[in-house]
């Protein structure tokens, strides 16, 4: 007789034991892992927040920075304002420190260089044939100037019933033609500080592309000028404490397309303004010979959680006039 016979195999597993420790061991790595995850995310909300506020504040920066590297030098203006025609400086006359409590705004006459750039004035006067009411320019193109300021200046009529016409502005006195030996351009008699005096803005309409035409009076002519057509302000505004940690944040508005020299200021009606950032809780500035500081604080806040304290990210820059 023969009898089959089945053949058994035999496989390895897993004792109880070992089950346990592998259990152990998973249970160990993954508490480590969402510690680390934890971690990671609550780092990350931080670092979002103060990479985004980092940007807005460069991109803030970069834009005064470039408006105030046009600005007329002895034009530039600290301001109260709570009171812009009384309580002012000079800024090259005022520290850093100064503007942290009253001093907030800063005001001043910018540079046409969009025109300069493209040719339309020259920026040299001949002072050989210069009379009080007359320049020639060569190289200029002054018809073409007046309808770009127009354009700039979306065909606005000002507070005399005519046609804005921008304001010619020499950068020296080398020929006085004048009752008295100098005449000294400042913010006082551009309508800056006194919107009442305005005897130093002198207004230019162009005869011919190389030909200006300004009106008698006092002035001094020099080789050198410039053209503008508006003046700039950069005011915070809208003060509060919005987060509810005991710091008052601003939004910090730029003011343009006003020109003081026809009685407008940055408080008129129809001026365009423009929000260059929220929440500013520092804005500070200062002027030493060429060279003029500002710096910009702000908070950004870290998600929805009220005890979170935000972000707050400083910039500063110094422009070389």
């Amino acid at each position: 007789m023969i009898i089959n016979q089945k053949k058994y195999s035999f496989r390895s597993a897993f004792s109880m034991l070992e089950l346990v420790f592998v259990i152990v061991i998973l249970g160990i790595i993954a508490s480590i892992s969402s510690s680390v995850i934890v971690q990671v995310y609550q780092s990350y909300i931080p670092q979002k927040a103060a990479a985004a506020a980092a940007a807005k504040t460069e991109l803030a920066a970069v834009q005064i920075a470039n408006r105030l590297a046009s600005a007329v030098p002895w034009s530039i203006v600290a301001k109260n304002p709570a009171a812009p025609f009384t309580d002012f400086r000079l800024l090259s006359d005022i520290a850093l420190a100064d503007t942290g409590e009253k001093y907030t705004a800063l005001e001043w006459i910018g540079v046409d260089n969009d025109g300069f750039n493209t040719g339309v004035w020259s920026g040299f006067c001949n002072t050989a044939t210069a009379t009080q009411t007359s320049c020639t320019s060569n190289g200029s193109a002054f018809l073409t100037a007046n309808t770009i300021i127009s354009n700039l200046s979306n065909g606005e009529v000002g507070l005399n019933g005519t046609a804005q016409q921008p304001v010619v502005i020499f950068k020296t006195n080398a020929n006085s033609f004048t009752s008295t030996p100098l005449v000294q351009y400042s913010p006082a008699c551009m309508g800056m500080t006194s919107p009442a005096n305005t005897s130093c803005a002198i207004q230019a309409t162009a005869a011919t592309e190389t030909g200006l035409i300004m009106p008698a009076g006092l002035k001094a002519i020099s080789e050198h000028f410039v053209l503008a057509w508006s003046a700039y302000a950069l005011v915070p505004e809208d003060c509060a404490d919005r987060n509810g940690d005991g710091v008052s944040e601003c939004d910090l508005n730029l003011y343009y397309n006003y020109q003081p020299w026809e009685g407008e200021q940055y408080t008129s009606n129809g001026v365009s303004r423009v929000t260059l950032l929220n929440n500013v809780t520092v804005f500070k500035f200062s002027q030493y010979d060429a060279a003029i500081r500002f710096k910009i604080c702000v908070q950004q806040s870290i998600g929805n959680n009220a005890n979170t304290p935000p972000v707050t990210l400083c910039k500063e820059k110094v422009v070389i006039r």
